[in-house]
């Protein structure tokens, strides 16, 4: 199985193929595979069929997100390369689940091999900006409880719930704030979410909010 990143290159590469040549998405497919991929031919590669095809029934509505985020760069004023990486970017980040960091920082690297080491500031910029669109949060608030019972059933689960969440903020680029309570008792749990211990669902709610602000003014224009 190719690495993704090798899938994602032979998509561009397929992208490429159909721009300059036409044909039907299969044709395109299946002379990437059989002629152009290696010396002999190659199985079809299903991420990278997945990436060029979505990239081609789309190419409208993500043009449109280019046009909105390229200042003054319409998508047919674009080198090839560039055009068909960031179609092929924003496709994926639109309906993959993996981390919009981990797409981005990968059509950067793939920008450098086949554009050239100035194709990334453009690349990044149109990417962060097209990211902020998709994405329909600004930040996350994860609230919940967790209350001690009579097996050690509570520390797995108390674990499992800080690990997951701790990991949603890098993986996604999203603030998010960790706002699980973890009590001996229910009244515990009642008194710190609006009772006599506080709300700290409220707590959570600010600082995500403020963490938001930070990072909106820390992101690049």
């Amino acid at each position: 199985m190719p690495s993704r990143r090798r899938s994602r290159e032979s998509a561009l590469q397929m992208l490429y193929q159909w721009d300059v040549g036409g044909g039907t998405l299969d044709k395109v497919v299946t002379d990437y595979f059989d002629h152009l991929s290696q010396d002999e031919p190659q199985p079809v590669d299903p991420f990278a069929e997945q990436l060029f095809r979505s990239a081609v029934e789309n190419i409208d509505s993500v043009d449109e997100i280019i046009q909105r985020h390229a200042k003054n760069w319409s998508p047919d004023r674009m080198s090839k390369v560039v055009r068909h990486l960031l179609r092929l970017a924003i496709g994926e980040l639109r309906a993959s689940q993996t981390p919009h960091r981990v797409i981005i920082d990968e059509a950067l690297e793939i920008g450098k091999r086949f554009a050239g080491e100035k194709s990334t500031g453009f690349l990044n910029g149109v990417l962060e900006a097209a990211r902020k669109e998709i994405c329909e949060y600004d930040a996350l608030v994860c609230l919940g409880a967790v209350i001690e019972g009579e097996t050690d059933h509570y520390k797995h689960v108390a674990t499992g719930a800080a690990q997951g969440i701790a990991r949603i903020g890098p993986e996604t680029g999203v603030p998010t704030i960790f706002g699980v309570l973890t009590c001996d008792q229910q009244d515990q749990a009642i008194d710190r979410a609006g009772g006599k211990l506080g709300n700290a669902g409220f707590q959570a709610a600010v600082a995500a909010i403020e963490m938001a602000s930070l990072v909106g003014k820390l992101r690049p224009a």
